[in-house]
């Protein structure tokens, strides 16, 4: 609706977003109600495969956001300022939600059954991607801690392919971890696409740019590399 005016063709409009914007992308491509709205897509360093809540469980707690909030209502929510809403304990677990209406089944389904908004993509990842973010363990017990929390009974294959057996070999595996989760993300996503017969590109990313010591709290710890 937008584009036509600043002498752009409605027509040609590709979807492009980094990040949480790739995740947007990704959802947005396997809802039909965006059907012919765009012609192509680019996703960088992030997708829309790791599950998505059903309604009834959105619902249960977006119920226990407002209790926490102390709103009785969506317009005394609505009332809050940021600041107020930004202290609550787990503040803004939402997320796209398989609500039968913009999805109506997770997204991981929708590609792999081929029912996503057939476009090329572009998508890929890069060779040093959490190198910024997050709070790396401490020790190499916090990584296995982690690994048993979040794997379960799956964890002792898990710390095979990411081992923690000195706090060095944990760091490692922590930074490695966030790499391929996100390369995994892409490489699915090219996948179901290349399924239905559309064009993928993937790429991955290396290139270390020149950065001053500094610029970044994480440098002290890791190299940053390409991320």
């Amino acid at each position: 609706k937008n584009i036509a005016a600043f002498g752009g063709n409605a027509q040609n409009v590709t979807l492009f977003g980094q990040s949480a914007g790739a995740t947007s992308v990704c959802t947005v491509m396997a809802s039909p109600l965006a059907k012919g709205l765009f012609v192509r897509a680019i996703g960088e360093s992030m997708g829309c495969f790791g599950g998505m809540p059903k309604l009834a469980d959105a619902e249960q707690a977006g119920t226990k956001f407002a209790a926490a909030a102390n709103a009785a209502s969506i317009a005394e929510l609505r009332a809050k300022s940021p600041e107020e809403l930004l202290k609550i304990k787990g503040a803004f677990p939402f997320r796209p939600v398989v609500d039968g209406y913009l999805w109506s089944k997770d997204t991981s389904a929708i590609f792999r059954d081929g029912e996503q908004n057939r476009v090329p993509v572009i998508v890929g990842s890069n060779s040093d991607e959490g190198t910024v973010l997050g709070v790396p363990p401490e020790s190499a017990a916090e990584f296995v801690a982690m690994a048993k929390r979040q794997y379960k009974d799956q964890a002792d294959e898990f710390l095979k392919l990411f081992p923690a057996t000195t706090n060095a070999a944990a760091l490692h595996s922590y930074y490695a971890l966030q790499r391929d989760q996100m390369a995994f993300q892409e490489l699915m996503w090219a996948r179901d696409v290349a399924r239905s017969g559309q064009t993928a590109y993937r790429y991955y990313f290396s290139h270390t740019a020149a950065i001053p010591d500094g610029t970044y709290s994480k440098q002290s710890r890791n190299p940053i590399g390409a991320f």
